[in-house]
């Protein structure tokens, strides 16, 4: 049998996004003491930094997990600017 973190990254990258949330939702309700007292008092930039120190490693469920608690835990960001793709204008490289 898969287990969660396999089916949620299935979810994720291939198949119907609203399910892999509720998958997470679902996962982050069922383990929230344990994710609250190793996340929870982290801000979201040091949650990010953690990712990458665990994409780093090797630590592809513990990658998963924390995926899915910034997925339950968090609003999506709207990001928006200005992007311009080309060389860079003279005199700003």
């Amino acid at each position: 049998m898969a287990s969660v973190y396999s089916v949620f990254r299935d979810e994720w990258a291939t198949g119907d996004r609203a399910k892999a949330k509720e998958l997470a939702v679902a996962y982050v309700a069922e383990n929230n003491e344990a994710l609250a007292n190793d996340y929870g008092p982290m801000t979201r930039d040091e949650l990010v930094g953690l990712m990458g120190v665990l994409r780093r490693d090797g630590k592809k469920n513990e990658c998963t997990k924390l995926d899915m608690w910034l997925l339950a835990t968090y609003k999506p960001q709207k990001i928006t600017g200005t992007i311009a793709i080309g060389a860079p204008a003279e005199g700003t490289e």
